[in-house]
């Protein structure tokens, strides 16, 4: 799976989106220190996203108990550049949460959930909320 940069929305995972215009940012934890930061944009061929790299993103994960694991995750804001909107702590906003459970039969459950359904794609940044962050 590697530690950056792998498909984390297939594991175990925590994801988020911080969104202008047209563009995102988005940031997926996972257990074992595991990190993917990508940069949507218009026009980005398949994968290009991906080569972007949150210079000084900082996260960990540990696991609790055997029962659930908990994540830290810090994005420096001025990293994120933007085509649209200046730095005015306003950004559309959605988070996700992907989960792999045991169920009391032995059988394995997958489920996701996030903060505003999408009805789609998870990038449909029309559907996402508005996050504002104070200085």
């Amino acid at each position: 799976m590697g530690k950056r940069d792998a498909l984390l929305w297939n594991y175990e995972s925590a994801e988020l989106f911080l969104s202008r215009g047209k563009e995102s940012a988005q940031f997926i934890i996972a257990p074992d220190d595991c990190l993917l930061d990508a940069f949507h944009a218009p026009g980005n061929l398949k994968g290009e996203a991906f080569k972007w790299n949150c210079e000084n993103v900082r996260w960990s994960t540990a696991r609790k108990d055997n029962s659930h694991w908990e994540g830290f995750l810090t994005i420096p804001l001025n990293e994120i550049k933007f085509s649209e909107g200046e730095n005015d702590g306003k950004y559309r906003f959605n988070a996700y949460r992907d989960c792999r459970y045991i169920q009391a039969d032995g059988t394995n459950q997958w489920e996701q959930s996030c903060y505003l359904p999408t009805f789609g794609s998870f990038q449909n940044i029309d559907k996402f909320g508005t996050l504002t962050l104070g200085k």
